[in-house]
C-alpha cells in the first residue's frame, strides 16, 4: 500500500538529499530563485509512495522505480523519462504534456484522463495499461507496445 508524502518526503534518501529537499530546490528552480536546482532523480527507488499532485515538471527522472507509485494529477510536462519502472502506477490525470518517454515500463500502470499532448514516448510499453480518455493530440509515439492496453475515448 502506497505511504503518503507527507509521511516519508523528509525520509527519503535520494544521494544525500531527502525527497523533501529535492522537491523544495526544484519548486525553487521553478520559480527561477537563486537557490533552486532542477531535480534529477538517477537510479533512485520511489515505488509505493503516494505522490499525488507533487510538481515535477521540467524534471529529469532516469534508471529509476516507480512501481506502483500513486501521481494523481501530478504536474510533469515537459519532464524527462528514460529507462524508468511504472509498472502498476497510478497517474490518472496527470499532466505530462510535452514529456519525453524512452525506454519506460509502463505495464498495468493508468493514464486515465491524464494529459499527454505533445508528448514523445519511444521505446516504451503500456501493456493493458489504461489510456481512457487520455489527451493525446500532437503524441508521437514510436516502437511502443500497447497490447491490450484501453484507448477508449483517446
Amino acid at each position: 500500500m502506497p505511504q503518503s508524502d507527507s509521511l516519508i518526503a523528509g525520509r527519503v534518501d535520494l544521494h544525500g538529499r531527502t525527497l523533501r529537499q529535492v522537491l523544495d530546490a526544484h519548486s525553487a528552480w521553478l520559480s527561477r530563485k537563486p537557490d533552486g536546482a532542477r531535480a534529477v532523480l538517477i537510479n533512485i527507488s520511489l515505488s509505493e509512495l503516494r505522490l499525488d499532485g507533487i510538481n515535477l515538471a521540467g524534471a529529469e527522472i532516469s534508471s529509476s522505480l516507480l512501481i506502483e507509485t500513486e501521481l494523481r494529477g501530478a504536474i510533469l510536462g515537459a519532464s524527462s523519462w528514460k529507462n524508468v519502472d511504472l509498472r502498476k502506477a497510478m497517474l490518472s490525470e496527470a499532466d505530462l504534456a510535452g514529456a519525453t518517454l524512452v525506454e519506460v515500463q509502463a505495464d498495468l500502470a493508468w493514464f486515465s484522463s491524464a494529459n499527454l499532448a505533445e508528448a514523445t514516448i519511444n521505446g516504451s510499453t503500456f501493456r493493458r495499461a489504461s489510456l481512457a480518455e487520455a489527451r493525446m493530440h500532437d503524441a508521437t509515439l514510436t516502437s511502443c507496445d500497447l497490447t491490450g492496453a484501453n484507448l477508449r475515448g483517446s
